[in-house]
């Protein structure tokens, strides 16, 4: 669905202030001063600048599911610690297609309820695939906090640093830190 031009530059706005600052601390009068509209402007698009979030996050949790629901099928396997694992890649591919995005969403300003709710994307999509597939075999949630942590981490220096690991070298160490443990 395409969206109407005001509420673009409404979205990219407040992506713009929350380079400086928490979503709390940003108000819908700094939005419609910077972009020269009414509050009723806003209002016609947006209950809250926490909606204009929700909307931005939402679609990028979309993604990720959408991306996770084509690889479901495909088994986690040892040859992914040289070669890298798909659903990573694409994974890492769209981050970095929506950098200036993911940069701030990811970022010391960013949400920490979308960071939480991504990160339960990587528990479902790796850990927990993991045991059912039997790839690791005892539950343990400790091992699951680092996964996620460390995976999550991980990514978000890729992201917020200029690191020269391409998609492809960071899904493979990312499969390495995550896997590596349990296997030889």
């Amino acid at each position: 669905m395409q969206q109407a031009p005001t509420a673009l530059r409404i979205r990219e706005q407040l992506l713009e202030l929350m380079k400086l600052k928490d979503i709390g601390q940003i108000k819908v009068t700094e939005i419609v001063t910077a972009l020269s509209i009414s509050r009723n402007t806003f209002y016609s698009y947006y209950e809250s600048t926490y909606d204009v979030l929700q909307e931005i996050e939402d679609e990028h949790v979309a993604e990720l599911r959408r991306i996770n629901t084509r690889y479901k099928d495909l088994p986690l396997d040892n040859r992914y610690f040289h070669e890298p694992y798909p659903a990573m890649v694409e994974i890492l591919h769209f981050m970095n297609s929506k950098r200036h995005i993911s940069r701030i969403l990811w970022g010391p300003h960013g949400d920490p309820v979308f960071q939480s709710r991504t990160c339960g994307l990587i528990r479902e999509n790796f850990y927990d695939k993991a045991l059912r597939e039997r790839y690791i075999l005892k539950p343990n949630d400790l091992v699951a906090a680092f996964l996620v942590g460390g995976h999550q981490s991980m990514v978000t220096y890729w992201l917020l640093n200029d690191t020269n690991a391409s998609e492809e070298d960071m899904a493979v160490l990312l499969y390495r830190m995550m896997f590596g443990f349990y296997h030889n």
